[in-house]
This record gives C-alpha cells, structure tokens and sequence, in this order.
C-alpha cells in the first residue's frame, strides 16, 4: 500500500487538462464583464497579429510563455481545490473562522511575495517575465500586446483559483451532508453567504442597486422640484 501515490493518481484523475479547459471556458460567465481589465477577443486579435511577424526562434519563445501559463492554470486547480478543503473544514469545526479565507489562504500566498517562494508559481512568472523580456528584444516590440496578454491570463489564472476554492468548499459541504449531524451542515451553511460573497458570486441587495444605477446620474431631489 502506498497512500502517498495514490493520493497524486486521483488528483491527476480529477484535475485533468481537460478538465482545466472546462473552467477556462466557465470560470467567468457569472462575472461582470465591467469587472475585467482586458479583453479577451482583443487580446486574442493583437497577439495573432503580433505572431505573424515572427520567426521560427521567436515563435518557439512565444509557445514557451503560453505553455507557462497554462501550466501555471493546471497548478491552480489543485492549489485552489485544496485550500477550499482547509476552508470549508475550518468554518465547520473553528468558531471563528477566517472572514476572508480565499484572500488569506489563496490570493496572499499565490500572488504575493515572499509566500510565493514556496510554490513553483514564481518560476513560471519569471520565465513568463524573461520569455516577455526576449521577445521585447528580438522583435524591439514595443506595444501593450504581451503586456495585455500576462494581465489576461493572470485574471484566468485567479478565475480558476476562485472556481476550485469554491468546489472545495462544496465538497466539504457535501461531506458534512453525508456523514454529520443536521446542525453541522447547518452551520456551515451560515457561513457559506459570506464566502460566496467574497468570491464574487452573489451580492448584497445594495450591491445590485449600485450596479444597476452605474453611469445614471442621479439629480439632487431639488432639481426636481417646480417653481
């Protein structure tokens, strides 16, 4: 018996690339698209042209960057999966629990320095920065396409932490369900409005409102009156 590798052939069973190709395409249909920095239709468009005037070395370079961050994407899945696990099981058995747990288990130790050092997540954001780098030189390019190309995929990047930090969550959910009393799932289904608040995917009624009355101009109720 080895437990050890079993544990990594059933993480490699669940978190497959084609699996990572499902939430790419799904992560951010229930986000605002006012919420993005970048588009991605016109991402797409500039770095197409942009690999038209490439050479074979140069070309190869590009490749290099887009496998770094799929590869970077793949990583997430499980980083974000296991965190949501750790999460959900801290809400249901720790009274006060984190308040905001995907910025302090995810975001503070994918994003931000020095906690990255322990994940191979710098890595690939180096070599992502050198393949830039490179290109930069090669082509004395000197437009936002990479540059528009890295914010884009690091938006995709925490779209798929956000996605499998919430299966996490449901997972433990689920367990609760299956294998606890009544009263533990209730608790944690207390707790479960203010992490799906966190994570974007509901909203406060005057979260709605202002969303709804954004670039309306509102006149002063004295305006309104007639003389």
């Amino acid at each position: 018996m080895d437990v050890t590798k079993d544990l990594k052939e059933m993480a490699a069973r669940a978190f497959t690339p084609e699996f990572l190709e499902q939430v790419l395409n799904d992560y951010n249909k229930d986000i605002d698209p006012a919420n993005f920095l970048v588009d991605e239709a016109e991402c797409e468009q500039e770095l197409q042209s942009f690999s038209l005037g490439l050479n074979g070395e140069q070309a190869a370079i590009l490749d290099d960057m887009k496998k770094q961050y799929r590869d970077m994407a793949h990583y997430s899945l499980g980083f974000g999966f296991c965190r949501g696990l750790y999460a959900g099981f801290e809400s249901l058995f720790v009274e006060n629990s984190r308040k905001k747990p995907f910025q302090e288990l995810v975001e503070q130790e994918f994003f931000s320095m020095p906690a990255m050092k322990k994940y191979p997540v710098l890595m690939w954001r180096d070599k992502i920065s050198q393949d830039i780098d490179e290109l930069k030189k090669q082509t004395g390019y000197s437009g936002s396409c990479l540059a528009n190309w890295d914010v884009l995929w690091n938006e995709k990047v925490l779209g798929v932490l956000r996605y499998a930090f919430y299966l996490g969550i449901r997972c433990v959910q689920s367990i609760s369900v299956k294998a606890g009393p009544f009263s533990m799932w209730l608790s944690m289904e207390e707790k479960m409005l203010t992490i799906e608040h966190e994570l974007g995917f509901t909203k406060t009624i005057g979260e709605r409102e202002s969303a709804k009355m954004a670039g309306k101009i509102i006149p002063p109720s004295e305006w309104l009156k007639t003389k």
